[in-house]
């Protein structure tokens, strides 16, 4: 079960950096806290897959702001497919059932549940595989979502949910929306990391460590 043992699919980080620091091991996508210029939000991960940002959300010294309605960020080509790992730090600045907080290419979605301050994990059906509720709305919050086959988990400030039904493909990736600025979210956000592997329990400790900090 990926939210017990995600670890079983391949071997605890081992490397000796501090538990604050970000995981740089198949790391796709790298969007950097302070680093967002016009419409650009820049890949730090030296994969060149920088985010296109729509509709000119606020860029402010530490963070991205979309504004629910016509702003969003996109990329064509993330590197991620089944199994992959997301992270960002970001805040709910309003509510707004079934606005996308992150999505694929195809259906995967993270988005604000019907319930507030639900986060969910969903898919075509729309029916929740895993919802937590550990963000609340105007507070940010550390989020951490890992899925391999058919298993998945979301980790919010430490708290995870799991669940071993999910398995869809993801693909490109969309910020605050979908692809093409449908289901918008009221967010704000200061940095994205993307993985194309499935992270451990440790691993994901480490890195919703890392996005405590910033």
């Amino acid at each position: 079960m990926l939210g017990l043992a995600l670890d079983i699919w391949r071997p605890i980080y081992e490397a000796s950096a501090p538990a604050t620091s970000v995981i740089t091991a198949n790391r796709q996508v790298w969007l950097r806290k302070g680093t967002a210029s016009g419409a650009t939000w820049p890949d730090a991960s030296g994969n060149a897959r920088n985010m296109t940002l729509v509709g000119s959300p606020t860029i402010g010294a530490t963070s991205v702001t979309f504004n629910g309605t016509t702003q969003y960020g996109t990329i064509a080509a993330s590197g991620l497919a089944v199994t992959c790992s997301i992270y960002l730090r970001f805040k709910q600045v309003a509510w707004a059932a079934n606005a996308r907080i992150v999505s694929g290419s195809t259906t995967a979605r993270l988005i604000q549940s019907a319930s507030s301050p639900n986060i969910a994990l969903v898919d075509s059906d729309a029916t929740p595989y895993a919802t937590n509720g550990n963000a609340a709305v105007g507070a940010f919050a550390s989020l951490g979502f890992a899925q391999s086959g058919g298993s998945s988990v979301i980790n919010i400030n430490g708290t995870e949910t799991a669940d071993v039904a999910f398995g869809d493909f993801w693909g490109a990736f969309a910020l605050a929306a979908t692809s093409a600025g449908a289901s918008p979210s009221n967010i704000e956000v200061v940095e994205v990391v993307l993985y194309d592997v499935a992270h451990s329990p440790a691993e994901r400790t480490q890195m919703i460590t890392y996005m405590g900090t910033l």
